[in-house]
């Protein structure tokens, strides 16, 4: 109450003795009459007044002054419970700012793993797709050249035979002019029309081939990952990181949720990339699979023509024989020798071919 106050101005230390005073005399009631003092008992009197109302002053200020110490040791005490609060709150912060950040690092973690994963699949899967069309394309083209070189020795044999067949058709036309009387005649006869379209297997099989890639079209591209989504998700991220900063521990529960359902959509896309992928790698080698039948189904008309070639050679080497045979006759009728019962023997090229 003193320090109240004295702190406050409204009393001094002299007059709150004074009131002290005045109050304890108040209490102790009328002093009874008496007889007169001398004026040593009023000195003594006096100064005994005066040395209370010092007692009192000494004490009211002694009662401040611990007073103030109790408020100042409170203060402090505050202070630290205050320094300690917010630290402590710092420390919560911190640890939240921490927790998502490392929510944050883990999911991009995660969607490069994912990224990843799937870029690697789609790579060795679209190597292998690439190593199956080159293997093939190589077996067409080492197919195609070893068909080419066996057409163009069947187109050489052909072209020899009918070399032959015409220097006999000459001899025998000659043979029969000079047999019958008639004048030799200048004009030869012309091939067969089909004998010119068979001189060009090789242009012919070329033409097949290309209709062939042709019809096969393009090996489709890649698809391309949904860049756009993963912008957003990773601005999702951010955005949800800084609600939890200044929301604090409510907001943490909140970002576990959208987090947690970042990463299901992450999985939901990542699923139906790789789902895009395969159906693209299914669609290629479907379409390989079908050029790889229409290339059988064109080497066996390949070999139906060729085999058709070997029955025209062989057509060819009757009629070869016929004609010596005939020549041999005309030969013996025009120098008037008697016919001879044994046969010649085919030329030597006739007989290789």
């Amino acid at each position: 109450m003193f320090g109240r106050f004295f702190r406050s101005g409204v009393a001094d230390p002299a007059a709150a003795g004074a009131r002290a005073f005045s109050a304890l005399t108040a209490a102790a009631g009328a002093t009874p009459a008496a007889p007169r003092y001398d004026l040593r008992t009023l000195v003594q009197v006096t100064f005994g007044i005066a040395a209370a109302a010092a007692a009192l002053v000494t004490g009211g200020l002694a009662a401040v002054t611990h007073l103030d110490a109790k408020i100042e040791a409170t203060n402090v005490k505050i202070d630290a419970t205050t320094q300690d609060t917010n630290n402590k709150i710092d420390n919560k912060i911190d640890a939240t700012i921490n927790k998502i950040d490392n929510k944050i690092d883990a999911t991009i973690n995660k969607i490069d793993n994912k990224i990843d994963a799937s870029t690697k699949d789609t790579n060795a899967r679209f190597d292998a797709t690439n190593n199956k069309i080159d293997a093939l394309g190589a077996e067409v083209r080492s197919s195609f050249s070893a068909l080419r070189e066996d057409m163009r020795r069947r187109d050489d044999r052909l072209e020899q035979m009918l070399g032959t067949t015409r220097v006999l058709e000459g001899d025998v036309g000659r043979l029969m002019d000079a047999a019958l009387g008639r004048q030799q005649q200048q004009q030869r006869r012309e091939p067969p029309p089909s004998a010119g379209d068979e001189r060009r297997p090789a242009a012919a099989g070329a033409r097949a081939f290309s209709a062939l890639t042709a019809a096969a079209g393009a090996t489709p591209a890649a698809p391309r990952f949904d860049l756009r989504t993963l912008v957003q998700v990773t601005f999702g991220i951010a955005a949800a990181a800084a609600a939890l900063v200044a929301g604090g521990w409510v907001a943490v529960t909140h970002l576990d949720a959208k987090i947690e359902a970042t990463n299901v959509k992450i999985d939901a896309t990542t699923q139906d990339t790789n789902n895009k992928i395969d159906n693209k790698i299914d669609a290629t080698n479907n379409k390989i699979d079908a050029l790889g039948a229409e290339v059988r189904s064109s080497f066996s008309a390949l070999r139906e023509d060729m085999r058709r070639r070997d029955d025209r050679l062989e057509q060819m080497l009757g009629t070869t024989r016929v004609l010596e045979g005939d020549v041999g006759r005309l030969m013996d009728a025009a120098l008037g020798r008697q016919q001879q019962q044994q046969r010649r023997e085919p030329p030597p090229s006739a007989g290789d071919e």
